[in-house]
């Protein structure tokens, strides 16, 4: 597993305001034995040789070799096995790659349905870089029709997976939620490090065998710091306009000047408040006498 790119996937979830994502990272083998037929849609964004990428990633030539593709078909095969697992009946997986292999692709495809005659293909189609809008990739969308003899007497259909063990929130979370927020939470996920989440529904709780690195789980409130409430940025990328008490609406030039990090002049009562591009969130500020002191992380400020 690879942590860094948890990160982005994180960040990239947070910029859209998913709130109902567990990011995670671990091996396909650790996640299924938590989630059997858990799943009615499936997303299996595969590892390959990338030869797709061959126009705008130099460094992918290099790399590619005969051996590398086996080896991706190989580590393919076995995503596909574990991915197959969490799969409802009735249920869609897609499968996608960005090589022209068809080891890594259509011939794939037709081991995968060869050995798992409980799914059929309902299309696949390779979308070339002169007749369509890409780099060139790969895609095969599969439907689970019943469950394998082998399956059954594994258990997969009846299986019951363990959710998050959630809690009320805090009081200093509820009192920060009465002042700033038009909603209301009931529940939240307080992670190890002290962070606030909270989750629409029930979580599948991914701790069952071997270890699983867990980034997030649904929306990050925020954290508790000296008896007082620190919002995080993708609560207010998940909310909008109107489910905040206090919210500034800027226009084009304003909010150029709240992303490249700067205070806002805004006739508002103080605390903190929701900072908008029309009915857009952009982020959190803090008034203070008719002054927003800018909350937009450092990390995503614009420059110049």
């Amino acid at each position: 597993p690879v942590l860094t790119r948890t990160k982005i996937l994180y960040q990239n979830l947070e910029r859209f305001g998913v709130t109902n994502a567990i990011v995670t990272a671990a091996l396909p083998s650790a996640l299924s034995p938590c989630a059997y037929g858990y799943f009615n849609k499936i997303l299996v964004d595969a590892p390959c040789s990338g030869e797709g990428m061959f126009k705008k990633e130099e460094a992918a030539i290099g790399e590619w070799s005969r051996a590398n593709v086996a080896m991706c078909a190989e580590r393919q095969k076995g995503i596909l096995e574990e991915a197959a697992k969490m799969l409802c009946v009735g249920g869609r997986m897609v499968y996608s790659t960005c090589t022209f292999s068809q080891e890594e692709d259509e011939w794939q495809v037709a081991d995968f349905l060869k050995t798992h005659p409980q799914f059929t293909l309902v299309e696949q189609k390779k979308l070339l870089p002169h007749q369509e809008r890409g780099e060139g990739h790969f895609v095969a969308a599969f439907e689970r029709t019943a469950w394998s003899e082998e399956e059954v007497a594994a258990g997969y259909n009846t299986f019951k997976p363990r959710f998050l063990k959630m809690s009320k929130p805090s009081e200093v979370y509820l009192a920060f939620e009465r002042e700033v927020l038009n909603i209301v939470t009931e529940r939240v996920f307080r992670s190890p490090n002290g962070n606030l989440y909270r989750f629409l529904g029930d979580a599948v709780n991914f701790s069952k065998g071997d270890p699983i690195f867990v980034r997030s789980c649904g929306v990050e409130l925020g954290r508790e710091i000296n008896g007082r409430f620190e919002p995080a940025h993708a609560l207010a990328m998940s909310l909008c306009k109107a489910d905040a008490k206090r919210s500034i609406s800027l226009d084009e030039e304003t909010a150029k000047k709240y992303l490249r990090g700067e205070t806002i002049e805004a006739d508002i009562s103080n605390g903190w408040c929701l900072v908008c591009y029309g009915d857009y969130p952009l982020g959190w500020g803090k008034a203070v006498n008719s002054t927003v002191k800018n909350h937009y992380p450092k990390g995503l400020r614009m420059i110049g």
